[in-house]
């Protein structure tokens, strides 16, 4: 797993703890994904009529678990020499300058 970070990098406790989290996600998906594919994506309802397989709506709802749970994981960035970038700051700060003339425009 320390593959993934520049060198002298570290996974702390916490970051540990959500990729655990993270892959058992992802084995809940793919199993989820084993089921769904041997029962096909319509189903019968309770009054006969074919309906849209269920587990079709627990993968979607796991496939989001998993986003937010790698969101959570916050890798550090090559370029800082590991510091971690605030998606959110990062954002905030792009949206204070949309709109405004680039000083590259000034000249």
């Amino acid at each position: 797993m320390n593959g993934a970070l520049p060198v002298g990098a570290e996974w702390d406790e916490r970051e540990l703890a959500l990729l655990s989290l993270a892959q058992r996600q992802a084995d809940d998906i793919e199993l989820l994904e084993k089921v769904l594919k041997d029962q096909g994506p319509i189903v019968t309802g309770s009054m006969g009529q074919d309906r849209l397989n269920p587990i079709f709506t627990e993968v979607r709802q796991g496939r989001q678990a998993l986003a937010k749970i790698l969101e959570a994981i916050k890798l550090p960035d090559e370029g800082l020499n590991g510091r971690v970038k605030d998606r959110k700051k990062v954002a905030a700060a792009e949206r204070s300058w949309q709109g405004r003339p680039s000083y590259r425009d000034a000249g």
